[in-house]
């Protein structure tokens, strides 16, 4: 592991971007070659790697620029995943034949633990069915 010092006058997310970008790996690959699979670099390699430090406030910037551009991408990314009909977030627990008889049944007076045993869902998930006309 490389020391690498965090303080006043470097910023750990410019860093971050700093050993993620492809400067950085040019140089690792250039000084390891292609030896294995997973290169084993010392921390006198890496401390040599061509990292240039601007002033701070630079620093800062540039890594707040980085987080901008790297949502934005996320964002289009997710868009585009919605459009080709990608679903996110769990699968839900129950079908909506079942969230239909749970509706039934709890409108008939049935208890809330007799449906999460029955269902095998939370007490928090059978009030989310029954309050949510959606799911």
């Amino acid at each position: 592991m490389l020391p690498i010092p965090l303080d006043s006058r470097v910023d750990s997310r410019f860093i971050a971007y700093q050993l993620k970008g492809p400067k950085f790996w040019e140089y690792m690959h250039g000084v390891l070659g292609d030896k294995s699979a997973q290169p084993n670099a010392s921390a006198s390699t890496i401390s040599k790697a061509p990292i240039v430090f601007p002033p701070l406030a630079e620093q800062k910037a540039i890594a707040q620029f980085e987080t901008e551009i790297r949502a934005e991408r996320q964002m289009d990314g997710i868009q585009k995943a919605k459009e080709r009909g990608v679903r996110f977030g769990r699968k839900k627990s129950l079908t909506e034949e079942q969230v239909t008889d749970l509706r039934k049944r709890r409108e008939e007076g049935e208890l809330i633990k007799t449906l999460m045993k029955d269902y095998g869902i939370s007490k928090a998930t059978v009030y989310r069915y029954l309050d949510d006309g959606s799911l």
